[in-house]
C-alpha cells in the first residue's frame, strides 16, 4: 500500500466521522445508541474504502456509498422520504465540497506554489476536501444547535472554524517543504485528523454544557413562579380564615342590631362592611398552573416597582405543554 492509499485512508476517518455527525442532523429527536453507531459507521468506512482501492470506479463507489447509506436509514427506522432527503443532501454538500476545493486548488495553485504541489498531489486536495467537509458539518451543526435554542460564545466560534482552516494552512506548509518525508507526513496528517476530531468532541461538549446551563435557568425560573403561586395560595388561604373569623363577628353584631329592631343602623353596618372589601383581587386565574404562578410572579413584580399593568385573562387549557 502506498502513500496515496495510506494518505486517503486517514482523511476518510475524518470524511466518515464528519458523514455521521451531519446524518445525525436528520434525527435529532432519536435516542443515539454509541456502540450500535459504531459498528455501523466502521461498516461504512471499511465497506466504502474497500470498494473504492478495490476497483476505484466512480459509479461502483457512488453505490456503494448509497448502499451503506441505505442500511444505516433502516437501522435507523427512517420513512423513505427521510432517508432519500438524507442520502441525497449528504451527497449534495459532498460533491459540492469537492468541486469546488477542485475548482479552488487549481486555480490558486497558478499563483501560489503552495497550492501548485496539492493540485499535482490529488490525495492532498483529498485531505484538505475533508476538513472543509468537516468544518461545514460544523457550522451547520452548530446553526441546529442554535434553531433549537443553544447558544455558544462568539470567541468559541471563531476557534472551532479556524481549527480546519489552521489544519489545512499545516498540511500545505508541511508538503512544501521538500526535506519533508513521506513518514512525516503521513504523522502530521493523522496528528491532525485526530486532532480535529477531538476538537469536535469539545465542541459537543460545550454544546450540551450551555444548553443544561439555560435549562437550568428556566427550570429555576418555573421554580420561583411555583414557589410563588404556592405564596399566593397560602395569603389566599390566611384571608379566608381571616374572613371567616371576622364574618362571624359581623354576623353576631348584626344579629343583635336586627333583634335591637335597629334597621338603619344595621344597613349602615352592612354599606361598612362592604366598602372595606376590596374587590380588586391579587391573584389571576388562567386555567393553567405553570401560567398562572409566572403571571402571578412578574405581577407582583410589577406591584412591587409602582408600574401599570393591563391584564386581560383567558381561559388556558391546563393540559396545554409548557416548554
Amino acid at each position: 500500500m502506498g502513500t496515496y492509499e495510506i494518505l486517503y485512508l486517514i482523511g476518510n476517518i475524518l470524511s466518515v466521522y464528519s458523514m455521521y455527525k451531519l446524518i445525525q442532523l436528520f434525527y435529532w429527536d432519536r435516542e443515539f445508541d454509541a456502540r450500535q453507531d459504531f459498528v455501523l459507521f466502521t461498516g461504512f468506512y471499511v465497506v466504502t474504502n474497500v470498494f473504492y482501492l478495490s476497483f476505484r470506479i466512480p459509479i461502483v463507489n457512488i453505490t456503494s456509498n448509497i448502499l451503506c447509506l441505505s442500511i444505516i436509514a433502516y437501522v435507523y427506522k427512517s420513512t423513505f422520504k427521510k432517508a432519500v432527503a438524507m442520502v441525497s443532501f449528504t451527497f449534495m454538500i459532498a460533491m459540492v465540497i469537492e468541486a469546488m476545493m477542485v475548482v479552488l486548488v487549481d486555480k490558486v495553485g497558478v499563483a501560489v506554489p503552495m497550492f501548485a504541489r496539492v493540485s499535482a498531489e490529488p490525495t492532498l486536495g483529498r485531505v484538505a476536501t475533508d476538513l472543509v467537509f468537516y468544518m461545514v458539518v460544523l457550522l451547520l451543526r452548530g446553526n441546529k444547535n442554535r434553531s433549537e435554542g443553544g447558544e455558544l460564545p462568539t470567541g468559541y466560534w471563531i476557534s472551532l472554524v479556524f481549527i480546519p482552516l489552521i489544519s489545512i494552512y499545516l498540511i500545505l506548509f508541511t508538503v512544501y517543504r521538500d526535506e519533508i518525508t513521506e513518514g512525516i507526513l503521513i504523522s502530521v496528517i493523522a496528528a491532525l485528523m485526530v486532532l480535529n476530531i477531538f476538537i469536535f468532541k469539545i465542541y459537543e461538549a460545550l454544546s450540551s454544557f450551555y444548553n443544561q446551563r439555560e435549562e437550568e435557568q428556566v427550570l429555576n425560573q418555573l421554580n420561583m413562579s411555583y414557589e410563588k403561586r404556592l405564596e399566593d395560595y397560602q395569603v389566599y388561604i390566611d384571608e379566608i380564615r381571616a374572613t371567616k373569623h371576622d364574618m362571624n363577628k359581623h354576623l353576631v353584631s348584626l344579629k343583635n342590631l336586627i333583634y335591637s329592631d335597629n334597621k338603619d343602623q344595621a344597613l349602615k353596618y352592612i354599606d361598612d362592611i362592604g366598602e372595606k372589601i376590596n374587590p380588586e383581587s391579587n391573584l389571576y386565574y388562567s386555567g393553567n398552573m405553570i401560567i398562572d404562578g409566572i403571571l402571578n410572579y412578574e405581577l407582583d413584580r410589577l406591584n412591587n416597582e409602582n408600574l401599570k399593568k393591563n391584564i386581560d385573562i383567558g381561559l388556558v387549557p391546563n393540559e396545554l405543554k409548557i416548554d
